[in-house]
């Protein structure tokens, strides 16, 4: 975490996704460091308590993130197919929910940050952590079938898992980047309020 970048460069400089998100994580845990030496100098009481008990935990989780980077098709740990099981009707079965690269939705999430769209880059965040499924877990129910014939079990089994539901590490640097784009807010709002998010 040494030297870290003087200023954010735009999102156009890079050509290519992990040197943007990479130079986007060093900037901003910079900006953290300073922003913690100086006692959160500036920041509601809100904010410096959520993010003050924080640095610590959020820089080993994005170290995670930044190993990988080096590596994209590291980033995709989602479930590929869903496992079947014996359901009488179709309707049972859980679904293969295509996952988004990770890779380009890390991407969206710090771009709309460094142009100031916080509201974007939480929404971003949402659609990465929990993705596109319909269903999050199995569900069940039973319901009487006749009397005294006992009863008829009505399934839905879940989806496919997302990187996030399926990767423990995965969850520390994503947790980890919103993290950052708080602190982006924090230290740059938009004065367009409905782009910013509640603390």
């Amino acid at each position: 975490w040494k030297n870290p970048p003087p200023e954010l460069l735009p999102r156009e400089k890079f050509k290519k996704a992990p040197e943007w998100i990479e130079h986007f994580v060093r900037y901003y845990i910079g900006i953290w460091e300073k922003k913690a030496d100086d006692g959160y100098a500036g920041f509601g009481h809100m904010e410096a308590q959520t993010l003050k008990p924080l640095l610590k935990d959020s820089m080993k989780a994005l170290e995670i993130l930044i190993r990988r980077l080096h590596n994209p098709k590291e980033l995709d740990r989602g479930e590929k197919e869903v496992r079947k099981g014996r359901e009488t009707r179709a309707g049972m079965e859980g679904r293969v929910q295509k996952e988004k690269s990770v890779l380009l939705q890390l991407d969206e999430i710090t771009t709309n940050s460094s142009n100031m769209d916080y509201l974007a880059a939480r929404a971003g965040y949402m659609k990465l952590t929990l993705g596109n499924k319909t269903w999050n877990s199995t569900f069940v129910a039973h319901v009487a079938a006749c009397t005294m014939k006992g009863a008829r079990e009505y399934r839905r089994n879940r989806d496919n898992f997302n990187t996030y539901d399926m990767d423990p590490d995965s969850q520390k640097y994503m947790h980890a980047l919103l993290k950052l784009v708080q602190l982006a807010q924090c230290i740059k709002p938009n004065p367009d309020q409905s782009k910013n998010n509640v603390f």
